[in-house]
């Protein structure tokens, strides 16, 4: 238990430093008498460790949100204000510590109190931990604990939300479900279907996910627990026919796993063919596996890089975090590119984000690929064109068309990891958890985007080939071979690990 509240702690702290950032003037300038309280609520930590609350975490912040909404000495900083905050400054959450960034995002909202807190099952028992942090001084100052049995969840997340503001000499009116925007309506309903599902009365749960559909067509979860609850009542068919509906709709949902095995039974136990299997189109990714599998998986992406480089994959920054290897990186990244602190590194991750290299050989592909081989020689000839330039013709003329709007993708995101990996090492990244959370959407892109170890490489090598120099393109028949090795070795990385593992939206 003690382990359990730890982790609690060490998330709560992780988020109160990462919000600080983002709201520094109210570092500078706290509450004042007779002032409006500035509070920002963030969603909470799921630390159940089960699939079957998904949302309920998110729920509790959303509710939390609306009980404090209606007092007249608090203004709420919505979720939806600051994601647009980050959008329209167009940085992410860890770029906001550096200092021009902050002093933006500073002018624009302030917070007094941050409210963060996490969720934890056991024994059919719910505990929710809610924490309270003082902007001005940086300190955990209201530590809150409510527990109860699963069908409880609403009168829990009522009586937090009543206990948080005594601990600040705040009283809070009953709110009523008038009250709610149309988010926290979600939130209120799904909360009351899991607790009539949990206590047994599905007839009752389904109402709820129900309404939840209502305000929001798109809401997954509450579209899988109907079936659920079909399922409950032994319903089969009606079951099957929901779950079908479901798995359609939202072919990537974290649930598409249990609603595929509860359709396989409700085929088996119904009395009609009304519904089947063979029309749905879902992913055909392997069930969610263990975090340290999945940064194994994202580190095999570099692997052709981190072979040629004589790099751990078995490490984030793919070497131990001597000063001589710290060194050796650092004037790596100084030479190759240009990077030498935390903002140049932030900079040119940007730029791959948004053009990359792909950019480039798009350019030239879309040209020559238009002329024929006889065209692109009479051309190279008059304009007595350089041997870089007759490369790149070249290569974007082979390739081109076959790569479509994939384009390097795989080339420029090999080269966006491994930068991550490497800043990491030598600090300019300054924790794992922002390494990862910089790494982990790029590999779920990059799984997207291709078919298989083979394809992601394939087309690292093709970037590679187009941006090689006259003293750099000896070498690409080393990289061949490191690619070959990796389809090949039955230990290396790409035949240890499946190319359509689970990868998670931890990060």
């Amino acid at each position: 238990m003690r382990k359990l509240w730890l982790v609690i702690a060490c998330l709560s702290i992780n988020i109160f430093i990462h919000l600080a950032i983002l709201f520094p003037v109210a570092l500078a300038d706290n509450t004042k008498p007779g002032s409006v309280t500035v509070m920002y609520i963030a969603p909470f930590e799921d630390n159940t460790g089960d699939e079957k609350w998904a949302g309920l975490a998110t729920g509790f912040s959303d509710l939390l949100t609306a009980s404090f909404l209606e007092h007249k000495d608090i203004q709420v900083v919505e979720r939806q204000q600051v994601g647009e905050l980050i959008k329209e400054q167009e940085i992410s959450l860890q770029a906001l510590s550096e200092a021009g960034n902050a002093a933006r995002a500073g002018k624009l909202i302030g917070a007094d109190f941050i409210i963060v807190g996490g969720l934890l099952a056991a024994n059919e028992k719910l505990t929710v931990v809610a924490h309270i942090l003082d902007v001005n001084t940086a300190r955990i100052i209201v530590s809150k604990k409510v527990s109860g049995s699963q069908k409880d969840i609403l009168s829990l997340s009522l009586q937090l939300a009543s206990e948080l503001a005594q601990s600040i000499n705040i009283k809070l009116e009953i709110v009523s479900a008038e009250d709610y925007d149309e988010t926290s309506m979600v939130s209120l309903h799904f909360m009351r279907g899991l607790g009539f599902y949990y206590a047994g009365n599905f007839d009752r749960a389904i109402m709820e996910f129900m309404s939840c559909g209502d305000i929001d067509p798109n809401h997954a979860a509450s579209r899988y627990w109907i079936g659920r609850c079909y399922y409950n009542l032994e319903e089969f068919e009606h079951a099957g026919i929901e779950l079908q509906q479901f798995l359609k709709d939202f072919p990537e949902s974290t649930y598409i796993f249990d609603a595929r095995e509860l359709m396989d039974i409700c085929l088996v136990n119904a009395k009609t063919d009304s519904f089947n299997t063979s029309e749905i189109k879902i992913s055909n990714k392997r069930k969610p596996v263990s975090l340290f599998q999945q940064k194994e998986w994202v580190l095999a992406a570099t692997a052709i890089i981190a072979e040629r480089s004589n790099l751990r994959h078995d490490l984030l920054g793919g070497s131990e975090s001597t000063s001589q290897n710290i060194k050796r990186w650092k004037t790596f990244l100084r030479m190759k590119w240009k990077i030498t602190d935390r903002e140049s590194l932030y900079r040119v991750l940007q730029e791959i984000k948004d053009k990359g290299d792909r950019k480039n050989f798009n350019h030239f592909g879309s040209w020559a690929s238009q002329k024929t081989a006889k065209e692109l020689e009479k051309f190279f000839t008059e304009r007595k064109s350089t041997e870089k330039f007759k490369r790149k013709s070249n290569v974007s003329k082979k390739h081109y068309d076959m790569l479509g709007s994939k384009s390097i993708l795989g080339w420029d995101y090999a080269c966006y990891i491994s930068l991550c990996r490497w800043g990491y090492l030598v600090g300019y990244i300054s924790s794992e958890e922002e390494a990862w959370y910089e790494i982990m959407p790029v590999a779920r892109l990059l799984q997207r985007n291709f078919d298989s170890w083979a394809d992601l490489g394939q087309n690292y090598l093709i970037g590679l080939e187009f941006m090689s120099s006259s003293r750099t393109e000896q070498y690409i028949p080393v990289y061949r071979e490191v690619y070959q090795k990796l389809l090949t070795d039955p230990k290396s990385s790409w035949n240890v690990l499946s190319w359509n593992m689970e990868l998670d939206n931890k990060y």
